[in-house]
């Protein structure tokens, strides 16, 4: 009975209207949404529709100021500061005005975002830099390098390993627009007192190197043992291949900075060859400087008139820098008058070519340091990228192999510019070179069955990496003393060493000669030497050439030796005026035929005299094709003629001369079949461009008519006449 009453009661509830009382709402539905909210307040930023700007503040599309965006560099949300970061860059390519005054508080923000935990700011960030810095003036950028390089090397030492690769690469950057400051110091990392200069202000290269050799794992040897105690910790964290070679490239340019070769004239101009290889044939500093200045060309152009390049039948009294003139007599005019001393090369003074032993360069203790790193990088990769396929190979292995390769070719360089015979340390970084060039040999020549591939990057990797295997053998000749004798002890390593030294420098031999006989006759199958690449091959070329003592070496047959040198002398003759090849060629020749006439090396000087008087009669054909074009490289030319005469080369006999008068007439007047006598190039070279290359052409002349016989010296003067009138 209850229970049916209850029912009815519920049934009934459905359809009966709830009474309202007075002061009571209405009840809320069961379904109802509550849509009440509390804020204390409500931002709305960067709406276009409220913000107005009155003024004339530069924005971006967003209505951003760079205050705005400075502000939002520091926000919370990592994707609020990369737009800020790409807000920054959209602002100053629209207004580069704001770059002076607005680049001070732009990097001391910005800067800060290097050790920015999320990875897309930090690479914001570097294309930022890389875009934004090398367009700033030095002028704006050097007194903000300083702290670009504080929190750069801070970012090397955290904690996570992404950002200290990304610091890396931020170093790269600076490296290309301020590569002396962060280079500064290095040398302290391997240096006795390295532990002392700890951050000390003013060595970022050695903050920069350390963190390099941290993320590397590589810390200080003793033995076969690594101290990591000098280290940047790791935590045991393996960098995967692409992260790795981030890191080898970044060290790569770092070192060859760091490690550069003072230039060849003591300036910065580019153009010159690297001559470092030749400063083993003077006992001195001041007779290397001086040999190199022989050939110098004017690295300013003198404030000439034209009236200082009028022809006259009789010399007059001119102030040039240096008068070539005055060491010949007027009153014999078919013969030259040797009253004066041979200018020579004087031994005046006997400096020390090595200053400092190796075991005191620092390059040493990083070469060693770096020794079993370099090793296994090229013993992991070079299966991959050197195994019989037609496809490409792996581009990160390859670039990984290159750069490891750089290192060494860099380090053990500088190892053996500053070596000192006997040096036990010398004869230990001969064993680690020579052990690294046992692992490259059986891949040597590189790229042989990858040429059907015609992948231009990878030739040119193959062709540096045979140009650095090359080096790395010419360097084991051309620093050990002793390296054409056996050892005395007669023991089996030392006999197995030599006999390895032997096999690298008879292939690398082969290869340099079948090289440049492929560039003279033209063959297709093998890629073309660049003006970069035959620079590198030079201290090769001079190893190879027996040139690099007094005696040539045992291990470089007469035969071989002749052999390169025609070729080499052939391949100058064969390339262009206008190639880098032909500067760089007739560079490294110029020296060559120099050094044979200094004291002692006089013997020299009358091998293969028909090769080098061919040689000589071409240069007035180069000089005709070059005209105005190349002011420094005809410089060069005339430079080398005229040395040669006041040397008395061998090469300059009579016959040479008449050549060389008859042939410099075209120079001057070129008869054309129709429109008769026109000037020759040389009256093209103007006073401002070509000054001090018009009055050496003079200075030629008046000395080939000095010197040659009556034909071909009426011959030229009339051509000078001619032109002349």
């Amino acid at each position: 009975m209850p229970k049916a009453t209850k029912k009815k009661k519920e049934k009934a509830a459905d359809f009966t209207k709830a009474k309202l009382k007075i002061g009571k709402g209405k009840k809320a539905a069961s379904n109802s949404v509550d849509t009440s909210f509390k804020a204390r307040s409500i931002a709305v930023p960067s709406q276009n529709s409220l913000t107005k700007n009155n003024d004339d503040t530069p924005t971006t599309k967003r209505n951003l100021s760079v205050a705005d965006l400075l502000l939002h560099l520091k926000h919370h949300n990592a994707t609020t500061r990369k737009d800020a970061i790409l807000g920054l860059r959209e602002i100053l390519e629209a207004y580069p005005h704001l770059v002076p005054s607005e680049l001070a508080n732009i990097l001391s923000v910005s800067v800060r975002l290097v050790v920015d935990e999320d990875a897309s700011v930090r690479r914001t960030l570097i294309a930022f830099y890389a875009h934004l810095l090398p367009n700033v003036p030095s002028s704006l950028l050097v007194p903000h390098i300083p702290l670009l390089l504080l929190f750069t090397t801070s970012a090397q030492s955290h904690i996570f390993p992404e950002i200290r690769v990304d610091a890396v690469k931020l170093v790269d950057i600076l490296l290309d627009i301020a590569p002396d400051a962060v280079c500064k110091g290095w040398e302290s990392v391997v240096g006795p007192n390295s532990s002392a200069l700890s951050g000390t202000e003013g060595h970022a290269g050695q903050r920069v190197l350390d963190g390099c050799l941290g993320l590397l794992s590589v810390g200080e040897r003793k033995g076969q043992q690594v101290n990591a105690d000098k280290m940047v910790p790791t935590s045991g964290i393996s960098l995967a291949s692409t992260s790795k070679l981030s890191v080898l490239t970044s060290l790569s340019t770092f070192l060859r900075h760091a490690l550069q070769r003072p230039d060849t004239y003591g300036s910065s101009d580019s153009t010159d060859i690297p001559t470092w290889y030749f400063a083993s044939s003077f006992s001195s500093q001041r007779d290397f400087r001086s040999f190199l200045r022989l050939v110098r060309p004017s690295n300013q152009s003198r404030k000439n008139t034209e009236a200082d390049f009028i022809w006259q039948e009789r010399i007059v009294a001119e102030e040039p820098a240096e008068d070539f003139c005055s060491f010949f007599s007027l009153a014999k005019a078919t013969t030259i008058n040797w009253s004066i001393a041979d200018i020579s090369v004087g031994q005046v003074e006997n400096e020390s070519l090595g200053e400092s032993g190796p075991s005191g360069h620092p390059a040493t203790e990083l070469a060693y340091r770096l020794q079993p790193l370099l090793t296994s990088t090229l013993l992991d990769c070079a299966p991959v990228v050197f195994a019989p396929s037609h496809s490409s190979p792996p581009e990160t292995e390859l670039n990984l192999i290159l750069n490891s390769a750089r290192i060494v070719q860099a380090l053990y360089s500088a190892v053996f510019e500053n070596c000192v015979p006997g040096d036990v340390r010398l004869r230990q970084g001969s064993e680690e070179l020579l052990s690294y060039i046992g692992y490259m040999s059986p891949y040597f020549p590189f790229g042989d069955n990858a040429f059907d591939r015609r992948d231009i990057k990878v030739e040119l990797i193959f062709q540096e990496l045979n140009v650095i295997y090359c080096e790395l053998v010419s360097l084991l000749l051309l620093g050990d003393e002793e390296s054409s004798k056996k050892d005395q002890k007669g023991n089996r390593k030392g006999k197995r060493a030599e006999d390895a030294l032997d096999a690298h420098v008879t292939r690398a031999a082969e290869f340099v000669l079948q090289w440049l006989e492929v560039e003279t006759v033209g063959t297709p199958s093998r890629m073309s030497l660049t003006g970069t690449a035959y620079m590198s091959l030079l201290p090769t070329l001079w190893s190879l050439l027996g040139s690099g003592r007094l005696e040539s070496s045992s291990r470089i047959s007469k035969t071989v030796s002749d052999s390169i040198l025609r070729a080499v002398v052939k391949q100058s003759s064969k390339a262009s005026a206008s190639s880098a090849v032909k500067r760089v060629s007739i560079q490294f020749i110029a020296h060559i035929l120099l050094l044979q006439t200094i004291q002692g090396r006089r013997k020299h000087e009358k091998e293969n005299v028909n090769i080098w008087q061919e040689w000589i009669l071409g240069l007035p054909r180069v000089l005709w094709e070059l005209g105005s074009n190349n002011a420094a490289l005809t410089e060069t030319i005339l430079l080398l003629i005229l040395r040669l005469f006041q040397r008395r080369s061998v090469h300059l006999s009579g016959e040479v001369i008449d050549q060389l008068c008859a042939r410099l007439v075209p120079y001057f007047t070129i008869q054309h079949p129709t429109r008769g006598s026109l000037p020759g190039p040389f009256w093209k070279l103007s006073a401002s461009t070509g000054g001090e290359a018009k009055r050496l052409v003079l200075h030629v002349a008046k000395v080939l008519l000095l010197c040659a016989s009556a034909e071909p010296k009426e011959a030229l003067g009339h051509a000078i006449r001619t032109a002349q009138n």
